[in-house]
């Protein structure tokens, strides 16, 4: 009876709940990094505060070793030293409340109950808490989704452009969306031409892209293309990972070997990420009265195929697909055991 009442609070009530949890966790960590040896704040935390204090120092957030993400990030980040250090945690908690509140608002009513997977979900909590940024990244893709399902088709490439600026992976979704573009009763081939709609989302979508990024460029020079894009191309970086290519790159420590690994993850990662799927699925929504399942379907296996494949895994990367499981949670017919299993 107790958890029926709790299931019945309105969305309202259930964000404010898991945003008191966040604050809960934002001071845990304080007791958990003066008192332990094993820090709860995400390494990555420091990072993105000293790419802060750098643009404040006058300079490029790249001057800080490791920084590879696009400069934005750091300037959201400067009240971390001008305000108090524990900001960035704060914002990034927001960022999460606000994607259980679009989870809510894109789902089917008699479905909606399914948000509570992501204000509740221990993982989400702990990662936004701990700083890492992923929560601002699964908020810009749910975003993406919202204006893509109002067919609000030059907000929706905007904010896709600009999610691809600060995170490349989103980019595995272009062709999801574009084929969500086609006439409803289409071939596989007349799905792959152009219509009024697609061009309008491909344009403003290179606008959202290019000009934070051309501005990036401008602010801190080539170093931006190298750290923050072509980094990811040749990273070697292979430790705390859960790659199943991990032992691979441990058993076969030359350059030359390792590049070949990464070629063969990079293959059947891109085959199936961002074309068998999309063309699949985009051959059931012919046939299918729910469109707005089938995108969000094909967008979640895209996501845990790209990063089941991927050559570095880290627990960050789950929540990219974790925002996305609210919305196939309904359709999949796996009973509560197979579950815990």
């Amino acid at each position: 009876m107790l958890w029926q009442r709790f299931l019945n609070l309105g969305p309202f009530a259930h964000s404010l709940i898991s945003f008191f949890i966040h604050i809960f966790l934002i001071l845990f960590c304080e007791i958990q990094d003066s008192y332990l040896d094993v820090k709860y704040t995400d390494i990555d935390y420091v990072v993105f505060t000293d790419g802060a204090q750098a643009i404040l120092n006058g300079s490029t957030p790249f001057q800080r070793p490791t920084y590879r993400y696009t400069p934005i990030l750091a300037l959201l980040m400067t009240p971390n030293i001008l305000w108090f250090a524990q900001f960035g945690k704060l914002l990034f908690s927001i960022f999460d409340i606000i994607v259980g509140i679009l989870i809510y608002n894109i789902m089917d009513r008699k479905y909606c109950r399914h948000y509570l997977l992501w204000l509740y979900n221990p993982l989400t909590l702990i990662i936004s808490t701990r700083g890492s940024s992923e929560s601002l990244i699964c908020t810009l893709v749910l975003l993406v989704i919202f204006c893509f399902n109002k067919k609000r088709y030059i907000l929706a490439g905007l904010c896709f452009g600009f999610v691809i600026h600060f995170k490349i992976y989103p980019i595995i979704y272009a062709s999801t969306f574009y084929l969500a573009l086609s006439e409803r009763k289409s071939s596989l081939f007349g799905s792959l031409l152009p219509n009024s709609s697609k061009i309008m989302f491909l344009i403003s979508t290179l606008i959202g892209l290019i000009i934070p990024t051309y501005l990036s460029y401008l602010s801190c020079g080539s170093i931006y293309l190298d750290e923050a894009w072509l980094y990811h191309f040749y990273r070697q970086d292979f430790q705390h990972n859960f790659s199943p290519y991990f032992y691979l790159f441990q058993l076969f420590d030359d350059i030359k070997t390792q590049k070949i690994i990464g070629l063969m993850a990079f293959l059947p990662q891109m085959l199936l990420a961002t074309i068998i799927v999309p063309i699949y699925y985009n051959q059931r929504t012919t046939k299918s009265i729910n469109l707005k399942s089938n995108i969000c379907m094909a967008l979640f296996l895209q996501t845990y195929l790209f990063v089941t494949l991927n050559k570095v895994i880290t627990a960050q990367y789950f929540e990219w697909y974790m925002c996305l499981l609210p919305f196939i949670v309904p359709f999949l017919k796996i009973s509560w055991k197979k579950w815990f299993n």
